[in-house]
């Protein structure tokens, strides 16, 4: 029997030492803070009241679709038909798209379904887009959009004022992102290495704490618009988001199952998060014959995105630490990480429009537009972890034990710049088939260039240190990392998308009316990454001695990316018009997979006043 308990003791030592060595550090020594930042779908980004913005559709409505908000959009000083009333009031509510969006897998983890510990052991796969486009916002709860021309009810409609509101609001359960630093692991130190005692102790859980997420948005806008001649109209435009996104996941564990053994266990892990911007915009249009137009329009957005993270993970264990019985152990373990992003940027733009009529009941038109953002980064990070763990174990004539101490400590701070340049173009048509039957489409064409560098001052100590011993063996291990060291990170991503929209409305009668849609959608990424790690100073402990190398550089060059995406996305939507002032619009949109779903609704509607 002692022969099989020395094997045993043995084999694990080895075990652990080579499986240790194979793990995943869980510390990702030359990651940036950046990388944690989540990019929402609404930053540095012009907003508007979209009465046609499913997800697939969005880029290509406007221009195409004839919708007042959406001709505002185009330009602030397109005057559009509201009809023969004074007012026009817009209102819808949306459900969300039920599909996972690109980050799905790591932007959003459910703790309850593969709880606590598996999470922090699962390793992710990081789609490389991520750092561009974090998060798709959630639909608004509703969309209220009011235009008027105030004197209209005298004759004059000359001038035409409105604006909109939208509110986003959701609780749900708290989600993560990659911890791409660290992430403290009950067991591990922060090398990787097992830590713990190898046997297991029985536990009874009794816990409370907190699952959730609230995430509010407030996104208006104004407008003005004056027609200074049959010839030209100019009009202004102002649009405005403020968001807050705050959640915490946490849970405490106090177990006591007699006077000798004992667990606490306390986790938590919180996001806070502001961002608002400011959305200025001007354009005149020009009547420069009875059947083509041309209009300009320019905007400056300002914004701003203030973001914390913090994790907190405490643990302990004392099992019949006080020496009353023969076996005995004591495990301690606390690690603390706090984080924060201050970005502040600016976003120039202009478009310029055309408007063609080849003939009675044919339409062309086009646009091109130009966008360039430039954000300035701020990050700071504080990681401090420490462990510490003990066991004794005696069967029959043999002992068994051990003892580990682990600490790590980073202290970092950076700062750099996002830079994106976009170019959108379209070329539409409009032909009226038949007073009931009418066909519109076109082509749309746009690229992207994301460009984020950042440089980072990094100050790390890790230390890891265990002695083993039985009755016939013995083993230690000492590990102790000192680095003084500057992280400069370069992500490109570049941007295509072709998208060749397609629908055809049918006016049934004056009160029914459907229209169905098709879009063929065509994207293209290419992702280039590299990290270059300069270090002043790096001091490496062993048993075998000290190693101190200086002024070097080492360089990590992530494989480039491409990624290409195409589909065809159908929509349809049913009209009602209750009367000639009130009309009520579903769009729904379908997907066939392996069975049928409605993958997004949008109920609107619509009246003249």
């Amino acid at each position: 029997m002692r022969a099989i308990h020395a094997c045993f003791f043995n084999a694990l030592l080895i075990f652990t030492t080579l499986f240790s060595s194979a793990l995943v550090a869980q510390y990702n020594y030359e990651s940036v803070t950046e990388k944690s930042f989540e990019r929402s779908s609404l930053f540095f980004t012009s907003h508007f009241l979209n009465t046609f913005g499913l997800p697939r559709y969005r880029e290509v409505s406007v221009g195409i679709i004839d919708d007042p908000f959406l001709n505002l959009q185009l330009n602030p000083a397109s005057m559009p038909d509201i009809g023969s009333k004074s007012t026009y009031v817009y209102l819808d509510f949306r459900g969300d798209r039920t599909e996972a969006p690109i980050v799905y897998d790591y932007a959003y983890y459910d703790y309850a379904t593969v709880g606590y510990d598996e999470y922090y052991r699962s390793s992710y796969f990081i789609d490389p887009r991520w750092y561009i486009n974090t998060r798709t916002e959630p639909e608004p709860v509703f969309s209220l959009g009011l235009l008027t021309h105030p004197f209209g009810k005298n004759g004059n409609r000359n001038l035409l004022i409105g604006g909109s509101y939208q509110l986003i609001h959701r609780d749900e359960p708290f989600y993560t992102v990659p911890n791409w630093i660290y992430a403290n692991q009950r067991g591990y130190d922060s090398f990787g290495a097992t830590a713990e005692d190898a046997s297991s102790i029985p536990i009874i859980d009794r816990s409370f704490g907190e699952d959730e997420m609230r995430i509010s948005g407030h996104l208006f806008s104004g407008i003005a618009a004056y027609q200074l001649s049959s010839l030209i109209s100019a009009g202004i435009s102002v649009n405005g988001v403020l968001q807050d996104r705050d959640g915490i996941y946490s849970n405490k564990y106090s177990n006591n199952y007699n006077n000798a053994d004992v667990y606490a266990s306390e986790y938590s892990n919180d996001r806070e998060q502001t961002y608002d911007h400011f959305d200025w915009s001007g354009g005149i249009k020009l009547q420069l014959t009875s059947k083509l137009a041309f209009g300009v329009k320019g905007g400056i957005l300002n914004g701003n995105a203030d973001q914390a993270y913090n994790n907190y993970n405490f643990y302990e264990s004392d099992y019949n630490y006080s020496g009353a019985g023969t076996n005995r152990s004591e495990n301690y373990g606390l690690g603390d990480t706090r984080q924060s992003w201050d970005q502040d940027g600016t976003t120039r733009y202009g478009r310029i429009y055309f408007s063609y009529q080849v003939e009675p009941g044919a339409q062309i038109s086009g646009f091109f537009r130009s966008e360039r953002s430039e954000v300035d980064l701020l990050n700071s990070s504080s990681i401090n972890d420490t462990s510490y763990s003990f066991y004794h174990w005696t069967h029959d004539y043999s002992f068994y034990q051990g003892t580990h101490v682990s600490s790590l400590s980073d202290i970092r701070s950076g700062s750099g710049d996002r830079e994106k340049t976009s170019h959108q173009a379209a070329l539409n048509f409009n032909w009226e088939l038949t007073p009931k039957n009418t066909l519109f489409g076109g082509i749309y064409v746009a690229s992207r260039k994301n460009s984020i560098n950042t440089l980072e001052a990094v100050s790390a100590n890790r230390f890891s240190r265990g002695e083993w011993i039985s009755d016939n063996d013995s083993d230690e291990h000492l590990n102790h990392v000192i680095e003084d060291k500057t992280l400069r990170w370069q992500y490109d991503a570049s941007y295509w998308t072709v998208q060749i929209p397609l629908f055809t409305r049918f006016k049934l009668n004056e009160n029914w009316g459907f229209m169905l849609g098709v879009n063929r959608i065509l994207k293209n990424w290419d992702i280039e990454e590299q990290t270059l790690a300069v270090f002043d100073r790096r001091q490496i402990t062993d048993l075998d001695g000290t190693t101190i190398e200086t002024n070097f550089g080492e360089r990590y060059t992530q494989p480039r990316q491409r990624i290409t995406e195409e589909y065809t996305d159908v929509i349809t939507s049913f009209d009602v018009n209750l009367s000639p002032q009130f009309g009520i619009s579903l769009l729904l949109d379908p997907e066939f997979r392996d069975n049928f779903r409605i993958a997004q609704w949008w109920l609107g509607f619509h009246t003249r006043l």
